[in-house]
This record gives C-alpha cells, structure tokens and sequence, in this order.
C-alpha cells in the first residue's frame, strides 16, 4: 500500500518518474527526464481564451493535477478525472444547458457535439501526429487498443471513439477504481482540443 508522504519528502519527485529517459533521436544519447521538461510538455496544453473563464479556470485545475503527478504519481489519473469534467462542462456550457433539471450524459453531448460538426478529426491537431500508438483518447494504454480498430475500419473516424472512450474513462475513475497508470499530459492536450472546438 502506497504511504502518505513524510514531509521532507513532499518536494521529492515520485520514485516511479526516475526510470523515464529522454532519448535524443539523432544521437542516441539518453538523459534523465527532468521535471523541466515534464512542466513544458504540460505548460504548452492551453484552452483558448475565447472560452468562458470559468470553463479555463476549471481546465487549469486538471493542469495542476497533471504537474503534481511528479511528486505524487496517483495524481496523474485524477488530473484525467478532473480533465473529463472540464469537457462535460464546457459541452453543457456550449449547449446551454447548465442548471437543467435532468442532464444529458457526457457520451450524449460528445455525440451531439460530433453530430453538429463541432467536434471533427481534422480539427484535432493531436490527431495529425504521427504517433504509435495513434492518438485517440492521449492515454497510451487505451490508445495501444483502439489502434487496431482504426487499422481494421479506415473509414472510422477518431471522434467516433471518443465518444465512447471518454465516458468509460470518466465512469471508470468516477464510481471507484483501483487503476493506475502514467497520468498522460496528451491527455488534456486532446481534452483541450476538444474544448477549443467548441468555443
């Protein structure tokens, strides 16, 4: 069982980010992965400002999380947690639907949301990447499997996954679960894509 941090360790990074290296592509030199860069790949995921502020405020939470995951590597996944609520309220704010008595389900607004245009493959810059696994959700695990999906039906869209992919990420975590895996900051990159398309 994982233990509650003594405090001259608060400031200590997780145990679990010293195996990660940097490799340089040219070169083949590995490095040890810093904090720095960690900060850089999460300080670039930005939602416009054309967004509500609350909508921002609320997305920047996750980004926090996502940060302290350095030092308490179980934030990683509630950083994802917190990045799924963003999208839900950002998609009730879009459809005006806040303080309604009976709201829709997160997989109902995201097929609203791709019904209406508003979320599309080629506005997803994320999606452009030529990645390995190729990116859906920003979660390497889940991604490694719906790659497959995408080789078999070519015509099948991205946001089409997502759909599904992101309310059973966000109940997983939401209704209790004992999962863990490397918090991903790709994954509030494609939340926050997703945000901006709708603003």
């Amino acid at each position: 069982m994982e233990q509650f941090k003594r405090l001259d360790d608060l400031t200590l990074p997780d145990s679990r980010w010293t195996a990660w290296v940097l490799v340089d592509a040219t070169t083949g030199a590995a490095r040890p992965y810093t904090i720095s860069d960690y900060y850089a790949t999460i300080a670039e995921i930005e939602v416009v400002v054309r967004a509500p502020d609350d909508i921002r405020e609320h997305f920047q939470t996750a980004k926090h999380l996502m940060m302290y995951a350095w030092y308490v590597y179980r934030f990683g996944v509630v950083a994802e947690m917190h990045a799924y609520a963003s999208l839900e309220y950002a998609l009730r704010t879009r459809f005006d639907l806040a303080g309604t008595s009976k709201p829709s389900s997160l997989r109902r607004l995201l097929r609203r949301a791709i019904e209406e245009g508003l979320l599309t493959d080629a506005n997803f810059p994320s999606y452009q990447r030529k990645t390995v696994p190729a990116i859906v959700t920003g979660n390497d695990v889940l991604d490694a499997n719906l790659a497959a999906r995408l080789e078999r039906n070519e015509t099948q869209s991205r946001v089409a996954l997502l759909e599904h992919a992101i309310p059973e990420l966000r109940n997983m975590f939401a209704h209790g679960s004992f999962t863990l895996w490397r918090g991903s900051p790709d994954v509030l990159r494609v939340v926050a894509e997703a945000i901006n398309q709708l603003f």
